[in-house]
């Protein structure tokens, strides 16, 4: 299975701005530009929240299982994608960039089950 970090209200978790997407349980979302970001496990989603916290403050974070149709190869996403806009998105407050490790990237993603986790 694959797993999404949502915020509070099942927006993006770390985008801001007109590239963030509102989620919505039991529905297909799909991506405006590129892909949207999921982790391939558990433990991967549970270390970007980690990462969220610290690097950008952010203090609730929600993951969900998820399911994902059409893949977008990162090298892809890395062309087309990380424009000033979306690296300006990414970066911390500090200018660290947060590695999304363990990510892959779909078309569409439509979020399942919240798992709980400490």
């Amino acid at each position: 299975g694959m797993f999404k970090v949502v915020n509070a209200s099942l927006m993006s978790a770390v985008v801001k701005g007109p590239l963030a997407v509102q989620y919505v349980i039991g529905a297909w979302v799909e991506a405006q530009i590129g892909g949207l970001f999921v982790f391939e496990s558990l433990q991967s989603a549970k270390d970007f929240v980690l990462k969220a916290r610290v690097i950008c403050g952010h203090k609730y974070l929600r993951i969900f299982s998820c399911t994902c149709e059409e893949e977008v190869p990162l090298a892809l996403l890395s062309s087309t994608m990380v424009r000033e806009d979306v690296l300006a998105a990414w970066a911390g407050e500090k200018g660290h960039e947060i590695q999304v490790e363990g990510a892959l990237a779909y078309k569409r993603v439509k979020l399942e089950e919240e798992v709980r986790y400490a």
